[in-house]
């Protein structure tokens, strides 16, 4: 961790100390370094730890067991989805990346009959539950950056070990104490307890409390509220947030009939919000000095990587770049995200017409699904074909052009596949719709497999190397039935067309008219040989786990279930983890 820009660098290369100051520190740390106005605020302020309540959390001493990534599970089990009584996975607060203010929902225990499961384990550290489901505070505990990963979590959270939590209560509210946690102030002085990168519950217990004078504290609740607020917004609008509700180039004050245009005004919205955070933070930064009487040492100046919004592009793709670069940077993200919520509006997952979560577990009703998505209806099988050629009508390129039509109009079809598909990179002579089905057939699943952590909710089925069949089959809407129905309605339709295929290309090698005309017809066919091949033998594998009519548990998240299929999936050891 660094400490905020300080005024005078050329003064701090020589210090003098005593240790009747480092006394005034609790713990008695020598930190040398610090001022005697930032020592004095020990003096002056009050230990945050004797205001409010500060915990670490729980171990289940099991994770694997106990905890997933909230998209995994079914939503009937799910609290934000379904009723606290009847639910068994509970939102956690687990720490994560660097994010500040709001986000980092991404996991769920296994709280059912308060936990216990966990308990009988007699392994498990359920510490500090008696603020469990609290309003809460919470940071990442490991951090390199200048100010500290602070966030706000509100109520309903049960917290880990690397999720510590500050608790506010009536006498303080949360928006001082995480518009103080969020100060370069903060950083500046946890430095003093702890020189390691791991920012613990007792350090921040140990920081001293100077409420900011009246003119300063008027306008602190409503900075971090503001703060809070363009944090929420950026979360929210990724579609592995549990609050999403549409992407954000479909919402009304962005739309338009050309992505294009659409794209070029969400661009400036999150601009705009960028440099937003960034004044705001500096506001927030202002108060805390004014407070703290440290406006000769400290600045109050914000790095704009640490901006912390996924639409800034310093922050997501690191600082440095051209502006050319983040552009283009950017432009790709945004209709990779389109093109991922348009196979999750496929899959009945999400629907362009009603907003928010529309299927995650449970028994799915297809009509109930179309009437949610009357101008785009969902497949009816949930299993949609990523094939280098469109071979069927429901092939997930085909249906994207459909999607495109359905939702920005049949007008700008054709410059709207033409922008989505300069965006991800048209190679030489290459279509728009040629490049999207590449981008499909080859990088889609790589680029959903980390957006979901390793934990993918679309499953590639893969014949193999040769690619010769792939589908991509929605998780939530698996069932016994579902390997029997794409061997019979896909994998044996395919292998008749390449069949067919093949015997018209060796009836046209015949009437050739040159030798590189036949030599492109014999490598054509060598192609399509392996290919075939390929789908016997893929064919034999899936026949027999079709046989075997796989029940699957969601509760048992990914991890486990993407290795009950053998080899019949893509990346089986990036998703399970298994080295053998």
């Amino acid at each position: 961790m660094t400490e905020i820009t300080p005024k005078n660098t050329a003064e701090r290369h020589f210090f003098r100390a005593s240790a009747a100051d480092f006394k005034k520190i609790p713990g008695n740390p020598i930190a040398y370094w610090l001022s005697r106005k930032v020592i004095d605020c020990f003096a002056d302020g009050v230990l945050l730890g004797d205001l409010v309540a500060i915990r670490g959390g729980m171990t289940t001493a099991n994770n694997e067991r106990f905890v997933r990534l909230w998209y995994e599970v079914s939503g009937r089990n799910f609290v934000e989805l379904t009723d606290k009584e009847t639910a068994k996975w509970f939102p956690y607060n687990k720490g994560g990346e660097y994010r500040r203010w709001y986000g980092n929902r991404l996991w769920v225990v296994n709280w059912a009959n308060s936990g216990a499961e966990i308990k009988e384990t007699g392994l498990a550290s359920v510490r500090s539950e008696e603020h469990y489901f609290s309003e809460m505070i919470g940071w990442t505990d490991v951090t390199s950056y200048s100010q500290l990963g602070v966030r706000y979590y509100g109520k309903g959270f049960i917290f880990d070990a690397s999720g510590p939590a500050v608790f506010p209560n009536q006498d303080y509210g949360f928006a001082p104490l995480l518009g103080f946690l969020g100060s370069g102030i903060a950083s500046v002085i946890l430095q003093a307890f702890n020189a390691t990168l791991h920012v613990q519950a007792g350090n921040i217990a140990n920081l001293p409390w100077l409420a900011p004078a009246e003119t300063g504290a008027v306008g602190l609740t409503d900075n971090v509220l503001l703060l809070v607020n363009h944090a929420t917004c950026d979360w929210d609008a990724s579609e592995t947030s549990w609050d999403f509700s549409k992407l954000p180039i479909f919402t009304s004050d962005v739309r338009f009939d050309s992505i294009s245009a659409s794209y070029a005004k969400l661009r400036s919205q999150r601009d705009f919000d960028t440099q937003s955070m960034l004044y705001l933070e500096e506001q927030n930064n202002r108060i805390f000095i004014d407070a703290y009487g440290l406006q000769d040492e400290l600045t109050p100046d914000v790095p704009l990587e640490e901006i912390t919004l996924t639409c800034n592009p310093v922050y997501r793709y690191g600082a440095g770049k051209t502006e050319a670069e983040y552009e283009q940077l950017q432009r790709t993200d945004t209709m990779k995200e389109l093109i991922s919520y348009a196979v999750g509006c496929m899959m009945g997952r999400y629907s362009p017409d009603t907003p928010g979560l529309q299927f995650a577990g449970g028994a799915y009703d297809h009509e109930k699904a179309c009437a949610a998505a009357p101008r785009f209806h969902p497949d009816a099988d949930g299993i949609l074909p990523v094939l280098a050629e469109a071979y069927f009508e429901d092939d997930v390129t085909t249906r994207f052009a459909q999607f495109l039509k359905a939702t920005f109009g049949p007008e700008h079809l054709s410059d709207n596949l033409r922008f989505v598909a300069e965006a991800i990179g048209i190679k030489g002579s290459e279509s728009p719709q040629d490049a999207i089905r590449r981008f499909l057939a080859n990088d889609f699943f790589k680029y959903h497999t980390r957006m979901y952590k390793k934990r993918p909710i679309y499953w590639l089925f893969s014949s193999g190397k040769e690619k010769a069949f792939q589908a991509l089959v929605y998780l939530h809407r698996y069932t016994p039935a579902t390997l029997a129905r794409m061997r019979t309605g896909y994998l044996h339709e395919l292998q008749n067309k390449l069949r067919a295929r093949i015997e018209d290309m060796e009836a046209g090698k015949d009437a050739a008219t040159s030798t590189a005309q036949t030599n492109r017809i014999n490598r054509d066919l060598t192609k399509l040989r392996k290919q075939l091949e390929e789908l016997r033998l893929y064919d034999e594998k899936l026949h027999h786990y079709a046989d075997q009519r796989i029940e699957i548990d969601l509760d048992d998240g990914v991890k486990h279930n993407y290795g009950l299929f053998g080899d019949l999936l893509a990346d089986v050891k990036a998703v399970t983890g298994d080295k053998g």
